[in-house]
């Protein structure tokens, strides 16, 4: 069922979305994941007043940010309120709102599921992703199966209209370039740019970029990035050979595309031994425009915080200390060029992991990555991303290019869709 107004079902949605950011943020600063209290609606009332005004005030609010962000009004957002046996979707643009109800119960049992782990299995991500993930020291080492040729169409066809349905799909195609997407559960860790779209032969990305929102603090307020990245910190292919618990490839692919982001901006940048932890973690602790980290990811799903790192040498870097940096002067672009960054731990405001560390610490956008990604098509979409990016300071349009570059050269989506934009938008120029 499709609805063009409804604004209060809207801002009971959007205020769901708020009470879970205020329990993202206990968790960032206390560890616990807690139910909010009397006072914390009160606080975030005089922080964002509108949105806890009258229905057709935060939704004005909403699309007035979408305005200021795109005065052409091609950047729509997509708002998602899952509840038991159903989902409704919310399209709002500058000057239109539909909803979508979606009842999960009259679904095919493989199309109930409209977690991220649904698409992984339509892409056959996870026995594919096998082959590239770091090898424990001791223990079991599971057989890596064959890589299929094909991936399954019809299976991300189904989920798909599950998750945009066709009549948002169709309006996406007409009028949107840019589409904010604020998720809850996994829903951060699809890869949107891959969905089919209703015209055959085209995926989502034909029509606008995705960029996964952090919070619903991304609607109403702008967290800006530097249009310039003259203080980078470039880090790729650490030396890992000595590592006590793990195995790790060596990335000859990240060790050049570290080098070339590093030519581009006129920059150096930190490889093989030089990639140390202790060396990164005090350059970390200066204002950068730019941090750039090709080499391994891990991520964790118990345990988040301490159990999720990017591989240095010595010490790895993990998501307990990014979240402890600080950045004010600059709000930095981050690119983690490596496996897992996306993931870590499901709550029903989003994922908890490397990827929000970085938001918590300031960063303006983050890209990270679904799941263990292609060495070689990773430093390709990397390569492309920095290149366009340099030309034209877009990180949106920048990425489209270089996921379609990507997809032209490596037509598999688990390899040209394995990244997603995290973060803030940035206005449109």
């Amino acid at each position: 069922m499709i609805s063009y107004k409804n604004s209060s079902h809207l801002q009971r949605t959007l205020l769901q979305h708020d009470r879970a950011r205020i329990r993202f943020q206990r968790k960032i600063r206390a560890g616990r994941y807690q139910a909010t209290t009397r006072r914390d609606p009160q606080r975030a009332r005089s922080r964002n007043r509108l949105l806890y005004s009258s229905p057709q005030s935060s939704k004005n609010a909403l699309q007035n940010h979408l305005k200021r962000l795109d005065p052409k009004g091609k950047t729509f957002a997509l708002v998602y309120d899952p509840q038991p046996g159903k989902t409704t979707i919310y399209l709002i643009g500058t000057d239109s709102l539909m909803i979508a109800n979606r009842n999960l119960d009259n679904l095919p049992e493989d199309a109930k599921n409209i977690g991220a782990s649904a698409f992984r299995s339509a892409l056959n991500i996870n026995q594919r992703s096998l082959s590239r993930r770091p090898r424990p020291r001791r223990g079991f080492v599971p057989d890596i199966p064959a890589e299929p040729k094909k991936h399954p169409i019809q299976n991300l066809n189904r989920l798909r209209q599950v998750l945009i349905p066709d009549e948002l799909m169709k309006k996406i195609e007409a009028a949107a370039t840019t589409l904010l997407i604020l998720p809850a559960g996994d829903l951060s860790t699809v890869p949107f740019a891959a969905l089919p779209s209703t015209q055959k032969g085209k995926d989502l990305l034909d029509f606008a970029t995705p960029i996964i929102l952090p919070s619903i603090n991304a609607l109403y307020f702008q967290k800006q990035l530097l249009r310039s990245f003259k203080k980078a910190l470039i880090v790729g292919d650490p030396d890992l050979s000595r590592d006590k618990n793990f195995i790790f490839a060596p990335l000859p692919g990240a060790r050049d595309e570290a080098r070339y982001v590093a030519r581009l901006l006129g920059s150096k940048a930190l490889v093989g031994r030089r990639a140390t932890h202790k060396t990164i973690l005090k350059k970390l602790g200066k204002s950068h425009q730019l941090i750039y980290l090709a080499t391994h990811g891990i991520s964790d799903a118990k345990n988040p915080m301490d159990a999720s790192f990017l591989a240095l040498r010595g010490r790895h870097l993990r998501a307990a200390e990014i979240k402890k940096l600080r950045y004010t002067s600059y709000h930095p672009l981050v690119v983690m060029s490596a496996c897992q960054t996306g993931l870590g731990k499901t709550f029903d405001a989003g994922i908890f992991g490397l990827a929000r560390a970085w938001i918590a610490a300031g960063a303006a956008q983050v890209l990270a990555s679904q799941w263990n990604v292609d060495d070689q098509a990773t430093a390709f979409l990397m390569k492309q991303f920095m290149k366009k990016l340099k030309q034209n300071k877009n990180t949106a349009r920048a990425f489209r290019h270089a996921m379609l570059a990507t997809r032209n050269k490596y037509p598999d989506p688990a390899k040209w869709s394995s990244f997603n934009l995290f973060g803030y938008p940035q206005v449109q120029r």
